[in-house]
């Protein structure tokens, strides 16, 4: 009988601990997704195939730079990087884009500042735009080899409404205007983003709760090695693990308040998200191992170096971040749990729209 009521106090300690991050963060997320839909409301595909495509440096400044906001995982964002080279884009501005955009998006840096504060919520994508251009530019520049010349019948002229480097297409509609580009946007957030990333959310906010209620408050700090063995374990378990920038950042916050260091918790929220089995194995087949071995020893090296420098900041304010770290602001309780709410209906709601999909093609 002990037992039972032992595991129910454990787990009501979860759930109120997970609750208690999932609903800190609801709001800031909230905004996040809101902007990840105008952005991708705003951003044509074919309009950033032409940014990225071609030799040189500045494809891939622009690649990194475009990742930070968009909030596609390691695994989101393979689809995109793959059609970004097969229409031109050098293998520089290709790493480019798949190293910073899982590392961070609108999304986890709203929810970055909501649980870990500006400091990091900076310093996150300002590495991800550092590691990425260095990638890119240790990559190479090479184009895309030039496609053979077409046969006599693919010479005649394409006709109206048709891409002469593909298929043909629809003739383009006019302009539906800016608010209903807004609105396709924010349906594309709720129905595409969050249908990506709410069960990780979910996952990521359970584990941290757990973690918070096994783990004692000093553990990081009896960790033989110091600072530098708690960044090196949190980059062997970030390279293979797949979690998203959004989860992986309550996750953190719960390591941190048991003792890890932000600057470790910086190497698991950079290599985590960016990282993992899925992406390597593809990114070899599509780009060569040279290619997976500079992506890896790239975000590695950069990650560790972030994460000391994090460090080195964080001792300069006296260890407490001077007001940088740990929640940035105090939102009042209604709008916290109003959010979460309704956080919480839109990842159920779409969990449904998707088991409905395939009953109904049947």
């Amino acid at each position: 009988m002990e037992g039972v009521e032992a595991a129910g106090v454990f787990l009501r300690g979860v759930i109120l601990r997970s609750g208690s991050l999932f609903a800190d963060a609801a709001p800031f997320l909230l905004a996040g997704l809101a902007v990840s839909g105008l952005l991708a409301g705003t951003f044509r595909r074919a309009r950033v195939e032409r940014l990225l495509g071609g030799p040189g440096l500045a494809p891939v400044a622009r690649a990194a730079l475009l990742g930070i906001p968009l909030p596609l995982c390691s695994c989101g964002v393979l689809p995109a990087a793959i059609s970004l080279r097969r229409h031109g884009a050098s293998r520089g501005a290709t790493v480019s884009f798949l190293v910073s955009t899982p590392e961070t998006g609108v999304d986890s840096i709203a929810i970055s500042y909501a649980l870990l504060g500006p400091l990091i919520a900076i310093a996150r994508p300002v590495a991800a735009f550092v590691s990425a251009i260095v990638a890119g530019i240790a990559v190479g520049f090479e184009a895309e080899p030039t496609a053979p010349p077409p046969s006599r019948e693919a010479s005649a002229p394409p006709a109206a409404g048709s891409d002469a480097n593909g298929p043909p297409e629809p003739a383009r509609a006019e302009d539906p205007g800016a608010a209903s580009r807004a609105r396709a946007g924010i349906a594309h957030a709720v129905d595409e983003i969050l249908g990506e990333i709410g069960p990780w959310l979910l996952g990521g906010v359970l584990l941290a709760g757990l973690l918070a209620e096994i783990l004692p408050d000093d553990f990081f700090s009896r960790v033989p090695g110091g600072e530098i063995v708690s960044m090196l374990v949190m980059l062997a378990v970030g390279i293979p693990l797949y979690i998203c920038a959004s989860a992986s950042t309550p996750v953190a916050a719960s390591l941190i308040e048991k003792g890890l260091s932000p600057g470790a918790a910086l190497v698991l929220l950079l290599v985590g998200p960016a990282t993992n089995i899925a992406t390597i194995l593809i990114v070899a087949r599509e780009l060569g191992r040279r290619v997976v071995a500079i992506y890896l020893g790239v975000i590695a090296g950069a990650s560790l170096f972030f994460g000391v420098a994090l460090n080195a900041l964080w001792a300069r304010f006296g260890g407490g971040g001077g007001g940088l770290m740990g929640p940035a602001v105090e939102i009042p309780a209604a709008l916290s749990y109003g959010s979460a709410a309704l956080l919480l209906g839109l990842i159920a709601g779409r969990a449904v729209r998707a088991g409905a999909r395939p009953r109904a093609a049947h």
